[in-house]
């Protein structure tokens, strides 16, 4: 899969209709957290907007800067981050497919569906990259400074995620700005996922419900970026971020392992286990984050017999529930 997003053929087949120039790739942004951010022409057409690059002034972590200084990450790194973040899980979704372990997902079955025709096959995936990758990118275009506190602890303003009108404003600065021209279903589904507090999941089409996952679900582009990212510049020692990715088939650990992980007090696993929420058994060992209509598993590998950096590894799919 390409870093990009998409291959060749996907951008001539012409996703949402948007010309293949606009998704060719354009600039690669330097990173702390994942080394290299790969943006395409309208990725950068819309990161250069007056309302996208107000996410500049706009800390992450609020007013943490006054305990721990060098906390000053924007939520425009955040955004850039989320970007690459959604496409190694895109890209490790694809890749399984050409592992030991593959397991049948809702790709094969668009491979399926298509008869043999790479155009059908290249176009449905163009769409749901296209889609991702955008939807992660803005996920927070509609946020403000001290947002959290106004909007989540005082009440003082509707959450950025349900503020329909704030997210209105910016994507028509963002259109006007940018020059572009986006189909309509496409911009009614970005809309979906970045006003994720509203609940309208059920509004996408049931073949790309399971792009919500990758953007903001338990194990999503969001927390892989601001976990590392937040204590990267905070200073604290536990990380989370792109070992979690890695596809392989492995050995299942035992279940007495699994309890030891689960009842340990140091930070790199009880604050990775209570943050994702997730839960193990020993017969499956995998852990299960779902969406109306699709689910996301990751299979853990054994952990490491230092506690304090250890991490999940394993495989992740969906698949039609």
């Amino acid at each position: 899969m390409s870093s990009w997003g998409l291959t060749d053929e996907q951008r001539q087949c012409r996703p949402w209709g948007i010309e293949p120039q606009l998704l060719a790739p354009q600039k690669t942004i330097t990173d702390p957290i994942h080394g290299e951010v790969f943006v395409t022409e309208l990725e950068r057409r819309i990161i250069d907007t007056r309302s996208f690059q107000r996410l500049r002034r706009i800390r992450q972590l609020g007013t943490a800067h006054l305990v721990y200084p060098a906390a000053t990450n924007s939520r425009f790194s955040h955004a850039l981050g989320a970007l690459r973040a959604a496409q190694d899980i895109l890209n490790v979704v694809l890749d399984q497919r050409n592992t030991k372990g593959h397991v049948p997902d809702i790709f094969d079955q668009w491979n399926h569906e298509a008869r043999g025709d790479k155009n059908v096959y290249n176009e449905r995936v163009g769409r749901a990259v296209v889609l991702c990758r955008l939807g992660a990118l803005l996920h927070d275009i509609g946020h403000v400074p001290f947002g959290h506190t106004l909007e989540d602890d005082l009440r003082l303003l509707v959450p950025h995620d349900e503020n329909e009108e704030r997210f209105t404003y910016y994507w028509n600065e963002i259109l006007k700005t940018a020059k572009i021209e986006l189909d309509e279903e496409l911009v009614k589904y970005l809309k979906v996922l970045v006003l994720s507090g509203t609940g309208s999941a059920d509004a996408l089409p049931r073949d790309l419900r399971f792009v919500k996952d990758p953007i903001g679900n338990t194990i999503c582009a969001d927390l892989l970026d601001y976990l590392p990212r937040d204590h990267y510049f905070s200073g604290l020692p536990a990380q989370l971020g792109s070992a979690s990715l890695t596809a392989r088939t492995c050995e299942k650990p035992t279940s007495a392992s699994i309890g030891r992980a689960s009842r340990c007090a140091c930070s790199g696993t009880t604050a990775i286990a209570s943050t994702l929420s997730l839960s193990f058994t020993s017969i499956s060992n995998t852990a299960t984050s779902s969406t109306s209509g699709y689910s996301i598993t990751m299979q853990r590998l054994p952990p490491t017999s230092c506690w304090a950096n250890w991490y999940p590894h394993g495989t992740v799919h969906w698949q039609t529930r």
